[in-house]
Order: C-alpha cells, then sequence, then structure tokens
C-alpha cells in the first residue's frame, strides 16, 4: 500500500472527535452512552454552558462540537457567533428541545452546523 492509501486508511480508521454542550448533564450522560455504543467517536469534552463549550473548542479542537441552543450563561446561538470566527474548522450540531420561528433560522451562510430536534 503506498503512503497516501495509508494515510487515507489512517484517517478513516480514527475516531470522530467529539465536544459535548449542553446543560442537563443527564442529556450529555445519554448521547456520551449512545456515541459510545456506536464506535467511531471519542469524547474529548463536555460543557454545560456556551463559553465553557467555546472556550474548549479552542483548547480541544474537535471535530464535532453537539450545541444545546437554550443554555446560561452563553446560549447556544451566541457560541455559535463566537465560534464562526474562529478558525477552528469544528463542524456544529445545533440541538434543542424547544424552538419557536424566530429561533429557527439559519444564523449563517455556513454548512459549519445543522440542526437537530431533541424530544423533552
Amino acid at each position: 500500500m503506498n503512503r497516501q492509501a495509508e494515510a487515507t486508511v489512517a484517517a478513516m480508521t480514527k475516531p470522530v472527535r467529539v465536544l459535548l454542550a449542553d446543560d442537563d448533564p443527564i442529556v450529555r450522560q445519554a448521547v456520551r452512552a449512545i456515541l459510545e455504543a456506536a464506535g467511531g467517536f471519542a469524547i474529548v469534552a463536555e460543557a454545560e454552558d456556551g463559553q465553557v463549550a467555546a472556550d474548549l473548542v479552542q483548547k480541544h479542537s474537535p471535530d464535532v462540537l453537539l450545541l444545546d441552543l437554550l443554555m446560561p450563561r452563553l446560549p447556544g446561538l451566541e457560541a455559535l457567533r463566537a465560534l464562526a470566527t474562529a478558525t477552528t474548522g469544528v463542524r456544529i450540531l445545533l440541538l434543542c428541545s424547544t424552538i419557536t420561528n424566530k429561533q429557527c433560522w439559519r444564523p449563517y451562510n455556513s454548512e459549519r452546523e445543522a440542526w437537530c430536534l431533541r424530544a423533552k
């Protein structure tokens, strides 16, 4: 196998590095359990609010940030705005249990984030 093929195989077998950000510890535990059971994921850190999430993204450089929309200190959309200016390359998946029409807008013309509604 040549070096390029070896590098491709190595990249494909590396786990996806995930940062979990939700103010509800039960949600963080459940998502962690699901991802660990699925395999192929490594939880690099957890955050209980948006400010901690933004700080931990800078520190850990995860591949994916699972970010709750409604959190204390720095809500998810504000954290998203802060991260949009950073050059981290993190993909962001916004989680929310409740959302209004006013909140349901794509804040950036970017492929870095997606929405995921979660049931209470």
